[in-house]
């Protein structure tokens, strides 16, 4: 017994011993590193934390912000050739890109540079993270078996690792497509839905005072949405020329429940990161803000990502930023570009445009549908995607009917109209056509499935129809 008891109690101090080890050594690398000289004089590295509007959809891999950055400043920061870490991922949340920052710094030391921090949409919060344990006082032992804790907290833990081991921060404030889509609804509405549709006429019938009158009502109620409250106030604002309001109701009304659309509280836990650690801000929403237009589908493709004109004017902003730090050429031609230019200049083709377009229709659909928020207001801007695919469908005359078709059905279905559904199903031939027709979608397929399944009373549309998902 006293032999296991000892071989248990060395077994303990060996793990804890390994695990002190280690911490020491973690410790001391980033010490070492960040005191070393450049030894690759010659190159400048820009670490890329972010999340699918870093990487640049629905424009990915040809353009992105800093794709386009770069292309600005003709490719070098102090004489230095620009060389990219991309760790932004689509989908991915901020304490994931702690981690592939935290990994990729410790095998690839020397490895000195800048970082670009334009992440945290996909951590949607309307709350400080309060008084959570300092990264700073934590081991990066303990921070690496910790839990995820907030978008505070991780943005923390990054750009802490990042001093540890010497790298520049530029931080950017985050924002989403405010006006173009109904907030998400966290709360069962079906008691209003009368009023609500009420409104909805007055809006569009411009009957303002009315609907102005119908929501002040609602207002008043303990148990009527309120997120759906402001976001028809910022429509009336809208309307009736109130930009600033405008923008003040649509950006409060995604402030209530889970959306991913950026709530002011994270870019104000974004500002406080900044100041505190006396980072350089790039304030992305500040400009749309201010910009004296609606943040809309003037400024989006879908609910999150931004068109060409937001890259340019993100990459602009980090242009600025980064000039004010460094040593910058920058090329005044390519910095006042066109879109064309830059769609001409990046390769980007009536093929990749198509893509864009479909990618950004397909969001757009699914967004509006599986958050049952399917709205009027959104009609016009899939119709005028569906025009546009239509326009740009790079495939034969047989493929362009079917993909045609088949996004028609869609948008008949969030608009509701079930029998219109089935016509265009059955009329359309889908069910006979082969899986290869309609090629695969970077969105959810199975809600697509489910969606039209249930309008048109089968179990299974893409089985049904010898497609895969």
């Amino acid at each position: 017994m006293k032999k296991i008891l000892y071989y248990f109690i060395s077994i303990i101090f060996v793990i804890l011993g390994s695990l002190i080890i280690a911490e020491i050594i973690l410790q001391i690398i980033p010490v070492i590193y960040r005191n070393l000289p450049d030894i690759n004089s010659d190159k400048q590295y820009i670490y890329i934390i972010g999340e699918s509007s870093a990487v640049g959809e629905p424009y990915n891999p040809k353009i992105s912000y800093y794709k386009i950055f770069n292309y600005m400043i003709n490719g070098k920061i102090n004489n230095k050739k620009i060389e990219f870490i991309e760790l932004a991922e689509a989908g991915s949340f901020t304490y994931e890109q702690f981690y592939k920052y935290l990994i990729y710094k410790y095998t690839h030391p020397f490895k000195k540079g800048i970082i670009f921090i334009y992440c945290g949409k996909n951590d949607w919060t309307n709350e400080k993270n309060g008084d959570l344990p300092q990264y700073s006082k934590q081991s990066i032992l303990c921070s690496l078996l910790g839990n995820r804790q907030g978008l505070q907290y991780d943005l923390e833990k990054i750009i802490l690792l990042a001093k540890k081991f010497g790298d520049t921060v530029f931080i950017s404030t985050i924002e989403g497509n405010y006006e173009g889509f109904m907030p998400n609804l966290g709360s069962d509405n079906d008691a209003y839905n009368k009023e609500f549709k009420e409104t909805d006429n007055y809006i569009l019938k411009g009957k303002y005072q009315k609907a102005s009158e119908l929501l002040d009502k609602l207002l008043l109620t303990t148990d009527a949405n309120k997120s759906w409250i402001f976001y028809r106030i910022g429509k009336i604002c809208k309307f009736t020329g109130k930009i600033k309001e405008a923008n003040d109701n649509f950006i409060k009304s995604v402030s209530f429940h889970y959306d991913f659309r950026p709530t002011q509280c994270q870019n104000e836990i974004i500002k406080d990161l900044a100041k505190k650690y006396q980072l350089e801000l790039v304030d992305i929403f500040g400009k749309l803000y201010n910009s004296g237009e609606i943040i809309g589908f003037n400024f989006y493709m879908d609910n999150q990502h931004p068109n060409l004109k937001t890259y340019m004017m993100i990459a602009r902003l980090f242009v600025d930023m980064v000039s004010k730090k460094y040593n910058v050429n920058v090329n005044i031609k390519r910095y006042n570009s066109t879109e064309r230019e830059i769609f001409e200049n990046f390769y980007f083709k009536i093929h990749d445009e198509y893509r864009a377009y479909r990618h950004s229709l397909d969001v757009t659909l699914i967004y509006s549908k599986e958050k049952e928020n399917s709205n009027i207001y959104v009609f016009d801007k899939v119709e005028e995607y569906l025009k546009q695919i239509d326009l740009l469908n790079p495939y034969d005359e047989k493929r362009k009917k079917i993909i045609k078709s088949f996004y028609n059905m869609m948008y008949e279905a969030l608009k509701g109209n079930k029998e219109k559904v089935r016509q265009i199903f059955n009329d359309s031939g889908l069910i006979n056509e082969d899986k290869r027709l309609i090629e695969a979608r970077p969105c959810d397929w199975k809600k697509y499935n489910k969606w039209v399944s249930d309008y048109l009373g089968i179990q299974d549309f893409f089985d049904l129809s010898k497609r895969y998902i």
